[in-house]
């Protein structure tokens, strides 16, 4: 298993998984396309955790905020979740920021994502504000580096 920066390759396997778990992301649905496009922009990055060839799941992160950075969207395939690999993205997340000097890490989580809050939590994240997320109640959380 190897995280590596996403390529454009990766796009349709992100999407299909991206659009497999669209209830909780703000995108109900994305495409190749547009992964592309949000991959070149300059202030964001997305990492991707593969075993072979086969996409196990994938981060990205906003960092436009020097200070603040945003995580999301972040995924993990159904079948391999509550096994560490969630961790290991975040855990590459922190890697890539810690020389950009950034002092915050913020994530909005649906209500609804009561997996992706408790993951959020045990990570040692903390609820800070309610927000809406693609329409829906959700929670800033942050964490500090």
């Amino acid at each position: 298993m190897k995280i590596f920066p996403f390529k454009e390759s990766d796009a349709p396997a992100v999407a299909k998984m991206s659009n497999a778990n669209s209830t909780a992301f703000q995108y109900q649905k994305v495409t190749p396309a547009f992964l592309k496009r949000m991959c070149h922009h300059s202030d964001y990055t997305m990492f991707i955790l593969k075993e072979g060839r086969e996409v196990l799941g994938f981060c990205g992160v906003n960092f436009k905020d020097p200070i603040i950075a945003e995580i999301g969207p972040i995924c993990v395939k159904t079948e391999r979740r509550t096994h560490g690999l969630g961790r290991l993205l975040v855990g590459r997340i922190f890697e890539f920021l810690e020389p950009l000097d950034t002092t915050k890490v913020i994530v909005k989580v649906k209500l609804s994502n009561k997996a992706g809050l408790e993951f959020f939590t045990a990570l040692g994240f903390n609820k800070v504000a309610e927000v809406s997320c693609g329409g829906s109640p959700a929670v800033v959380m942050d964490y500090d580096i």
